[in-house]
Formats: C-alpha cells, sequence, structure tokens
C-alpha cells in the first residue's frame, strides 16, 4: 500500500531518457485522466500545458529515424567507390595493352593511384573525399598524369569522380547543419517539456496535501503517475548497468591483452621475434616493364638481369 506522505515524485529521470523513451512518459502520464476528469483549477492547467508539448514532443520521438540524406550519401558514396575501382580496375587493364604509348600512360597513372590504393576500397565520406582532394592536387601539378589521362580516355571518367565528391561534400554539409539544428531544437523541445513536468507535479503535491480525510483522487493520481515513473526509471538502470558492465569487460581486456604483450612466458621481448606480413600488401604486385610495384608502397625495385 502506498502513502500519500510517502509517494515523492522525482523527475529528474527524465534527463537521461532517450529520444524515444521522453515523449513516451510524457504522453503516458498525460493521459492517466482527462482534464474534464480534474476538480482543482491549478491541476488541470499544469495538465494542460504538459499536454500542450505532445506535438513537439513527436519531433523528438521521430529523431530515432535517420535523416532523409544518409541513405543519398550512401548512395553517392557507394558509386563514387565504384568509380574509383573502375578507373584503377581500367589503368591496371592497360598496363598489358600492345601499344607501348598507352602501357607507358598506364604506369604513369598506376603510380598515381597506387600510393592511394588502401582507401579506394573504403567507401568513407571522410577518407575518400580526402583521396579524391589528394589526386586533384597531384593531377594539377603533374602534366605527366594529365597527358596519361588524355592518352587513355580517362579523363572524363576522372571528371566524373571529382563531381560526384563534390555533390558528397555538398550534400554531408546540408545534413550536418540540418542535424545540428535538429539537436538544438530537441534540447530546447526537451527542456520546456521538464519545466512544465516539474509544475505539474507541485500541482499535484499541492492537490494531495489539501485533500480532506476520506478523499482519494489526488492521491491515486499521484500514485499511478508514480508506478509509471518507476517503470521508465527501470529502464534507465537497467541500460546503465549494462553499459557500465560492458565498459569494465573491455578494460579487463584491455589490461589482460597488456599483460600478455608484456609479460607472456615471462620475456616482454617475445613479441618481437615473430614478423607481421601484410598480405594486402603482397599478394597485389604489379609488373611494369623491368620494374615491380608492390601495392601500398612507393618503392619500386629493379629486376636483376
Amino acid at each position: 500500500m502506498f502513502s500519500k506522505n510517502k509517494v515523492h515524485l522525482n523527475c529528474s529521470f527524465l534527463q537521461g531518457l532517450r529520444n524515444q523513451e521522453f515523449p513516451q512518459v510524457f504522453k503516458e502520464i498525460c493521459s492517466i485522466y482527462d482534464e474534464e476528469e480534474i476538480d482543482e483549477s491549478y491541476v488541470k492547467e499544469s495538465l494542460v500545458n504538459l499536454i500542450a508539448h505532445e506535438g513537439d514532443l513527436d519531433f523528438v520521438m521521430e529523431t530515432r529515424n535517420p535523416h532523409p540524406l544518409t541513405e543519398v550519401l550512401s548512395n553517392q558514396s557507394k558509386m563514387r567507390k565504384n568509380y574509383l575501382v573502375s578507373l584503377r580496375g581500367r589503368v591496371r587493364t592497360t598496363l598489358k595493352s600492345p601499344i607501348e604509348a598507352e602501357r607507358v600512360a598506364a604506369k604513369t597513372l598506376y603510380l598515381w593511384l597506387n600510393k592511394h590504393r588502401r582507401y579506394i576500397y573504403n567507401p568513407s565520406f571522410t577518407l575518400q573525399t580526402r583521396l579524391v582532394d589528394n589526386l586533384m592536387t597531384e593531377y594539377s601539378l603533374k602534366l605527366e598524369v594529365q597527358e596519361a589521362l588524355t592518352t587513355l580516355g580517362l579523363s572524363n571518367a576522372f571528371d566524373v569522380i571529382v563531381a560526384i565528391t563534390s555533390e558528397i561534400v555538398a550534400t554531408l554539409k546540408i545534413r550536418d547543419d540540418e542535424h545540428a539544428a535538429n539537436v538544438l531544437k530537441v534540447k530546447t523541445i526537451r527542456d520546456e517539456a521538464y519545466a512544465s513536468m516539474v509544475k505539474f507535479l507541485k500541482s499535484l503535491d499541492t492537490a494531495v496535501s489539501l485533500e480532506a480525510d476520506g478523499e482519494t483522487f489526488y492521491s491515486d493520481y499521484k500514485r499511478k503517475v508514480h508506478v509509471r515513473f518507476d517503470r521508465f526509471k527501470t529502464y534507465l538502470a537497467t541500460r546503465t548497468t549494462r553499459s557500465k558492465n560492458a565498459a569494465l569487460k573491455n578494460s579487463e581486456e584491455e589490461v589482460f591483452e597488456m599483460s600478455k604483450l608484456f609479460f607472456d612466458d615471462g620475456n616482454p621481448d617475445k613479441t618481437e621475434n615473430h614478423t607481421h606480413v601484410d598480405e594486402s600488401s603482397t599478394n597485389d604486385s604489379v609488373e611494369i616493364g623491368n620494374q615491380v610495384v608492390m601495392n601500398g608502397s612507393d618503392q619500386i625495385s629493379r629486376n636483376q638481369v
């Protein structure tokens, strides 16, 4: 049994709820009673003020969905990656062309592209944009690259890559600006709704304290609010505990890995005897004339005659 003197309503936990949970609390509290069922004018007024936030809180709930431009960016990024892979593939194929001028041009472009190989296959907004920026800089400074693209008829292909990169940068800026504005709007909505909830709970406390002996409407009202608060507090506490446990587990694993690294079999230098081989840089070498170029490296070694 609840006692009207022992039921304390503290809504500070609301600040820790996620955007999809925060509006739901208000919806449930506002639906306990209709305003027509409430006699005390100050309680009714505070409830009406609380209900007035429901429209704005729907916007907060919608922020759980991805931004509309995210899918656009994803498609643009995949297209750019495919274009870069295609460009590099056409250059690699032309290295075996029977026409010497094409082989020379392909060699120039291969060396131009190959140093950035690891980023060509990674459809990251930031990394591939930086890759294209670097390619553009080198293109503007190296006449041989410009001539090689022209010789192989790849100038238009590179122009398309530059163009789609500009589109990605513009789209990303729009999305980031809108996201920043939405974050600020959500904060304002939540702060205003929270302030109204505080006033509503104070009005409910006042109504309970003024109830005559035998009257229970407002104390029952308060208990119903308490039950709903408790449920959402449980959600928050469970998530917080889970996060803490995950962080503790990660910390313990890091300590364990460090101990293995420095104290494996009592020999802190043991790991120095192991050699790591990067398969991505050894399985994709290309022979250009009398040179062997290893992907992921700018080093060229001449074959011994």
